[in-house]
């Protein structure tokens, strides 16, 4: 369905510092509404002409009209002239007013946080109506103090708006489970005008004026006809904290208390990085009421509002991918909702409950950690969640919840490359499912089949065939089981998205073991819900297509592919890939976009950057190289990435090894990185000693690595590259 077109034109009264003004009259931000492309410049300085001799100001349709110096009797008439005729040709009048009087830093931040949230509500009341929206924006100029010049003015920059507008339309897709927000509420652009020369902003000064003065200007019965035009052709709306708490209260007094949590704590993000303290006072004095209306609850209601709040967690972390916000979200859920609760007299009763979900919580905290390679983060959760185990593993029903703590166990054990471990560990749970699900048809014949399929089975298959994969990367002969464990896994799934993850994973093992041809298939199959054969130009359409991010491990593989086949000397299939890829412009692919630092974006750059460097576009290759690099170092507490980005700078000190002198200095720093990097992540006391061993005769190939450069010492780096499996 094509989105829907829109104008949006706007201006300003007052002087957004409401908190320490002496004036009543609220601040406001305001305009016009108008299907796309359908109000010209002439047409809206007709609409000025027609207020102006209906109210009899002298205006000949030339030069500046500004609603402030007009005159005061008569301007009432012109506004309400103006807004007739706009709301006769279909056009909204928009306001977003300071009727709370906050002030949020200072009156320019005040302003722009503002005008965000005013097109943030807009764009939410139009998607009652339109499934797509785009919003073209035009803005008059506001002139502000320049700091560095005091005494002088300057203009917001149309930068500083649009920043904001997205800060606040990813925190609304956010608080409304909204996938691929971008695509739904589309801004096509944010310009800045001038309301001196330009007839359309010169309207929206007049209705700004017009409903910032309503109170000082307008008669009883001009207020009264204003009032009614903005009821049946308006939207006004306030600032974020009166529709927040009102919202919240709607909420508990029908009952929806999951729902006030959920606002609550997306409420408290947006404050909390927006600085309003103000707002989050009032929010956390919020959250004791509500725990005494879930303790008033029965014990059935009470646990279908807090699995209805997991439930919103769960899709923040598993659909939006938000890892930060999800933390902050079990953070207060842990600490202003559960904590409450188990002290709280009535619930006390329902200890093994808050238990459970306690689980559910340091369990989904750790399936974060992992996905960050969080190793010390992880081990911590670990030990916190195995004190809570034996509560719990007297209760059969409670099965299913600590086997999903085992798988990710069994991640967190990959991640510290003790891949013996994890298969031990998968070889226990496979022997203990296999046990207990041959008694099914036995006892029950009637119902069960011989051969049972189980998600359960195919995730400790799954498990295990990464650690063989894994393996692989030292001895080959690894990649024999982990394609028969892949082989096993895939007849055990039935979903299309368990598939297509393990045909991911396949599509890595044949990379990995050199078969570039298989691992393209596996590849194709896991990006086409049809199970067609596609070509490359066909799977990276399907890549570009991805709009919920589904295929985000799709965008890895490709890469992992593409480079492999560069550094293999398949100089013709990381051709076609390359030109698949930018034909389908994958550069600016959901995932590589924005501020999301997580995996696999350290994998797929890494990988880009590879394909270059081998096919000798070495600026190309350091670019993604760098965004890789930004990412595995950028927390020391990311320890799994930091190993990544040994590798990352390994294969691109082995790649420069061999381009010459030109690039010398390059090579030494990049081999120099990789040394002091090594030093400085395994100098760290307390780290798991399988990634110790692992990565412990890195530094003498690195020392000679500073002495030559040559392709035997190339090589040499090439495989300490190849050595790091994710």
């Amino acid at each position: 369905m094509a989105p829907v077109d829109l104008d949006l034109f706007l201006d300003e009264s007052g002087l957004f510092n409401d908190i320490t003004s002496n004036d009543r009259r609220s601040s406001l931000v305001g305009g016009l509404l108008t299907p796309g492309g359908t109000l010209t410049e002439e047409q809206a300085k007709n609409i000025l002409l027609t207020a102006c001799q209906t109210s009899g100001i002298n205006w000949s349709g030339r030069g500046t009209l500004h609603a402030n110096k007009l005159p005061r009797d008569k301007f009432p008439i012109m506004a309400l002239s103006v807004a007739r005729q706009l709301t006769a040709r279909q056009v909204i009048i928009f306001i977003i007013e300071n009727t709370e009087r906050l002030q949020i830093v200072d009156p320019n931040i005040t302003y722009l946080n503002m005008l965000a949230e005013g097109i943030t509500q807009l764009f939410s009341t139009l998607n009652a109506r339109y499934e797509q929206i785009s919003l073209s924006i035009e803005a008059a100029i506001r002139m502000v103090e320049d700091k560095q010049h005091p005494g002088s003015l300057t203009d917001i920059k149309s930068e500083e708006y649009t920043t904001r507008l997205q800060e606040r339309l990813h925190w609304a897709w956010l608080r409304r489970g909204i996938t691929d927000g971008s695509s739904k509420w589309h801004m096509n652009n944010f310009i800045i005008g001038s309301a001196r020369d330009e007839n359309r902003l010169m309207l929206a000064d007049v209705l700004c004026h017009a409903w910032f003065c309503r109170n000082t200007k307008f008669s009883g019965d001009q207020r009264i006809e204003l009032q009614t035009l903005l009821d049946e052709h308006g939207y006004v709306y306030t600032v974020l904290e009166h529709g927040t708490i009102s919202a919240i209260e709607r909420l508990m007094a029908a009952g929806d208390l999951s729902e006030a949590f959920y606002e609550i704590c997306t409420s408290l993000l947006q404050e909390q990085r927006f600085n309003n303290r103000r707002t989050a006072e009032k929010l956390y004095k919020i959250l004791p009421q509500l725990v005494n209306r879930l303790v008033e609850l029965p014990t059935a209601g009470r646990n279908y509002q807090l699995n209805t709040i997991k439930g919103r967690i769960n899709y923040i972390i598993n659909v939006d991918k938000q890892y930060n916000q999800a933390l902050f979200l079990l953070y207060l859920l842990n600490t202003h909702l559960l904590r409450p609760l188990k002290d709280s007299p009535a619930a006390a009763l329902e200890e093994t409950s808050i238990e459970l979900m306690k689980l559910e919580i340091s369990s989904a905290v750790l399936a974060i950690a992992n996905h960050r390679g969080c190793i010390n983060k992880a081990e911590q959760l670990i030990h916190e969640i195995k004190q809570i185990i034996p509560k719990l593993a007297g209760q059969w029903e409670n099965f299913r919840h600590i086997i999903e703590f085992l798988f990710y166990e069994s991640v967190h054990l990959n991640n510290c490359y003790d891949f013996n471990k994890t298969i031990k560990l998968m070889d226990t749970l496979e022997k203990f499912y296999n046990d207990t699900i041959e008694l099914y048809p036995i006892a029950l014949p009637e119902i069960f089949p011989e051969n049972l399929k189980s998600d359960l089975k195919g995730k400790i298959l799954g498990n295990r065939l990464q650690a063989y994969m894994f393996k692989g990367r030292l001895d080959p002969a690894y990649y024999g089981p982990a394609r028969s464990e892949s082989d096993a896994a895939l007849t055990e799934f039935t979903g299309f998205n368990d598939r297509s993850r393990h045909y991911m994973y396949r599509c890595q093992i044949e990379t990995d073991a050199g078969s570039l041809i298989a691992a393209q298939h596996y590849l194709a199959q896991g990006v086409d819900k049809k199970q067609q054969v596609l070509d490359l130009p066909e799977i990276a359409a399907a890549l570009a297509g991805d709009q919920h991010r589904e295929y985000d491990f799709g965008l890895m593989q490709y890469a992992r592919l593409m480079a492999a086949a560069a550094n293999a000397g398949q100089q013709d299939l990381a051709a076609t890939m390359e030109q698949a890829w930018q034909k389908n412009d994958l550069d600016n692919h959901p995932v590589l976009q924005g501020d999301f630092k997580d995996h696999p974006v350290e994998i797929i750059t890494w990988k880009k950057g590879s394909y270059y460097l081998a096919t000798g576009s070495i600026k190309a290759g350091l670019d993604w190289h760098n965004r890789s690099l930004e990412i595995c170092f950028y927390d020391k507490d990311n320890l799994t990435l930091q190993t990544i980005g040994l590798g990352v700078l390994a294969e691109q000190a082995g790649h420069l090894a061999v381009a010459g002198d030109k690039y010398r200095k390059e090579y030494k720093n990049a081999v120099k990185e990789a040394l002091n990097k090594h030093r400085e992540i395994f100098s760290q006391p307390g780290l798991p000693q399988a990634m110790v061993d692992y990565f412990t005769d890195w530094p003498p190939v690195l020392e000679q690595a500073l002495q030559h450069q040559d392709e035997e010492t190339a090589a040499g780096l090439l495989n300490l590259a190849h050595r790091v499996p994710f």
